[in-house]
């Protein structure tokens, strides 16, 4: 800011006039303000994995294609019950439990549960 004597000695401030401080100008402002948004709008948060694989989830990527679509179609269900496919998987030599499965299908219905993305 400078500083100028005006009539009777009083001093006034005049704003963004200091050669140490640059003119600001509003578009040089808004600049940040638009990059900032920008990523904003384009921020996805990311699932942070705790480096345990569901067991669901191995079970999806393990299956073929045909298996694996049937499977995810039958836990979007939610008039299926996870212990009747529990039963299911056990019998064709997938070890899981009712609650894992429970667990997985969770994270769909209510965005809880495990940590598959």
């Amino acid at each position: 800011m400078t500083k100028r004597r005006d009539v009777g000695d009083v001093t006034v401030s005049l704003p963004n006039t200091s050669p140490y401080l640059g003119n600001s100008t509003v578009t040089a402002a808004k600049q940040p303000i638009n990059n900032l948004l920008d990523d904003l709008n384009s921020f996805v948060p990311r699932r942070q994995e705790n480096g345990m694989v569901c067991s669901v989830r191995r079970i999806l990527e393990s299956v073929t294609e045909p298996e694996r679509i049937k499977l995810q179609e039958l836990l979007d269900n939610d008039k299926v019950l996870s212990s009747d496919l529990a039963l299911l998987l056990k019998k064709n030599n997938y070890y899981v439990s009712g609650d894992v499965v429970r667990r997985h299908r969770r994270r769909k219905f209510t965005g809880t549960g495990c940590s598959c993305p």
